[in-house]
């Protein structure tokens, strides 16, 4: 399975992170791990809210994680 990329609004790149307790819901699921980051250490994880008919948002992490594209 490869697993899909997103930038989010403060610029970082985040991978899809599926394990166990992951929810998915409309194609995306809520747990990702920090790719590239100016000001967030790599390899941290993060869990976004899921919303119906858009892109995962920060949720309890703030409006600087919601996912705003896909990175191909």
């Amino acid at each position: 399975m490869k697993l899909r990329r997103f930038k989010t609004r403060n610029g970082s790149i985040i991978e899809e992170w599926p394990h166990g307790t992951s929810v998915i819901k409309d194609g995306f699921i809520d747990d990702y791990k920090i790719i590239e980051s100016e000001f967030f250490d790599k390899d941290d994880y993060i869990c976004l809210f899921l919303k119906c008919g858009s892109y995962p948002t920060g949720g309890q992490h703030g409006e600087e994680w919601d996912i705003i594209e896909e990175v191909v």
